[in-house]
């Protein structure tokens, strides 16, 4: 029976646990990143009710911790959402493998919050891969692969409840792959891969000259449960809940509210011609200020009121 050492955190972090829990492989040891004040950590908890050692590390340069991994002689270590560059040092220890289990179709959307950004970037379908870890991080050699498609109106949210039913699977699959003569992992050029970074507040700031079916696809990316896309207005931040294509192009400058309607407000944005909706123009329906309230736009933005 093959041992291996397990790093991770959150869902995609558990989910990819509780596939090596159930099978046929040996989890000796879990490593997970302390959680933030009041936080659930489903990791931890997956590794208490089993009763298996665990310890919290932020970055892996703990010395007990190195000494006990080495100790432990394990065959693979599996990491899944891992939030830090794994050492060297650590990489080399297992006897057959160290893998990753990475939210993207490898070599596109290597790096951080690529469920967002697949979203956002009107991408038709993403998917999970393991692949063998590097000194770079999500660069090295491929071991297995499954897409998963992306509806029209699918959210980040939807997204990565897909990848979560493959996680579980993938990962024994994967692991099963080593047992195989002829198998052999498929390295990519480092010049193939399209690396991104990680989504913060400023990213989900509203730009009103985009098209609007990128302004559209960035509000799906943010929709709720997730952190929601922004905008402001007299200096006070406003929240998008609810927005639709319009049925016509709303004209001048890109932000400008140009009228009212039973839905909501029309808003000019710049035009799409690389897309499927030429007209320039969104309808906001709904809002929510700081104290989250839900609010109509008709009754807080006038027409003419200009939207940052």
């Amino acid at each position: 029976m093959n041992k291996i050492i397990f790093l991770g955190y959150g869902e995609y972090g558990v989910s990819t646990l509780s596939g090596l829990i159930q099978s046929d492989y040996q989890v000796i040891l879990i490593l997970t990143h302390p959680s933030k004040r009041g936080a659930i950590n489903p990791v931890l908890d997956l590794a208490q009710k089993h009763e298996i050692e665990h310890y919290f590390s932020s970055q892996l340069v703990e010395k007990e911790i190195v000494e006990t991994i080495v100790k432990m002689e394990p065959d693979f270590i599996v990491s899944t959402n891992w939030r830090y560059r794994i050492p060297s040092k650590i990489l080399r220890i297992p006897k057959i493998a160290a893998l990753n289990v990475h939210d993207s179709l490898l070599p596109n959307y290597a790096g951080l919050s690529a469920e967002y950004w697949v979203i956002r970037n009107n991408e038709k379908q993403t998917g999970v891969t393991v692949h063998i870890m590097s000194d770079i991080m999500d660069a090295g050699p491929i071991v297995l692969q499954e897409s998963v498609l992306i509806n029209n109106d699918d959210t980040s949210f939807d997204v990565a409840r897909k990848q979560l039913r493959v996680y579980p699977k993938i990962i024994i699959e994967a692991l099963t792959e080593f047992s195989n003569p002829g198998f052999t992992p498929k390295l990519k050029e480092l010049k193939e891969y399209k690396r991104y970074h990680r989504i913060t507040k400023r990213d989900r700031r509203i730009q009103w000259e985009k098209s609007p079916q990128e302004i559209y696809n960035m509000f799906r990316a943010h929709r709720d449960p997730t952190p929601n896309c922004f905008f402001l207005w007299k200096n006070k931040k406003f929240w998008i809940k609810s927005l639709a294509y319009s049925d016509c192009s709303y004209c001048g400058e890109p932000g400008r509210v140009v009228t009212h309607l039973d839905e909501g407000v029309g808003v000019v944005t710049g035009s799409g011609v690389l897309d499927s909706h030429y007209r320039s123009g969104i309808i906001l329906k709904q809002v929510s200020n700081e104290m989250n309230c839900f609010l109509d736009p008709k009754n807080i933005f006038p027409i003419d009121a200009q939207l940052d």
